[in-house]
């Protein structure tokens, strides 16, 4: 899928230091990149950079539980251009 996104101001980059993680997110971040290297997903070509960090569920302790990455797109979203089309089957 190709997407653009429009900013109120074109000219702006947006980006954000990286969080602090934990060795466990490191480790995750590591299969992450095994991923990329495996052509299984694809680098991003834009020049902004939001944090991304891992979330399991709160609600389940159960070991092998696995964790999702999330991306804090919050300072890009502020400077976004709102174009009233919604991203059909993107969850």
């Amino acid at each position: 899928m190709k997407a653009s996104i429009k900013l109120k101001d074109p000219n702006k980059i947006i980006r954000r230091k990286p969080m602090t993680c934990t060795s466990k997110d490191r480790e995750e971040f590591a299969k992450q990149i095994e991923l990329l290297n495996m052509s299984v997903i694809k680098p991003s070509l834009s020049r902004h950079s939001s944090p991304a960090f891992f979330s399991g569920k709160r609600s389940c302790k159960k070991k092998g539980v696995k964790k999702r990455m999330v991306v804090n797109y919050e300072d890009l979203n502020k400077e976004t251009i709102d174009d009233g089309y919604f991203l059909l089957g993107v969850a």
